[in-house]
């Protein structure tokens, strides 16, 4: 599930550094992630893909921390920029959570099952 989530990640930062295309991949990209990812997850399982949309948002609310912290402790800004974390956790495990979803539930019926 781990190995899953930071596949998700990696596809959504992906999707999110690709110049000019990046403005439609890079909202878009952890509903992506998240369903390529919860093909990686065997067998496929819908707790499994939650888990996996879940541990997205955590990740990438990681990489946002420091950036935030940095802005915030070198430039004048308000403090609500420290929400801004806790806003990218959210965005993400939600639409990581529903391509997950979405991704276990193609890959179940590709199988059979």
């Amino acid at each position: 599930m781990l190995r899953a989530a930071l596949i998700g990640v990696g596809i959504a930062l992906i999707g999110l550094i690709i110049p000019v295309v990046h403005v439609i991949t890079g909202p878009l990209g952890p509903l992506a992630g998240g369903f390529i990812a919860a093909q990686a997850i065997d067998p496929p399982d819908e707790g499994k893909a939650i888990g996996v949309g879940i541990l997205m948002g955590v990740f990438m609310g990681l990489v946002a921390l420091p950036f935030t912290l940095g802005t915030w402790l070198i430039f004048d800004v308000p403090a609500v920029v420290l929400y801004i974390p806790v806003v990218i956790l959210a965005y993400v495990a939600l639409l990581g959570t529903v391509g997950a979803l979405l991704g276990a539930m193609r890959a179940k019926a590709s199988a059979g099952r």
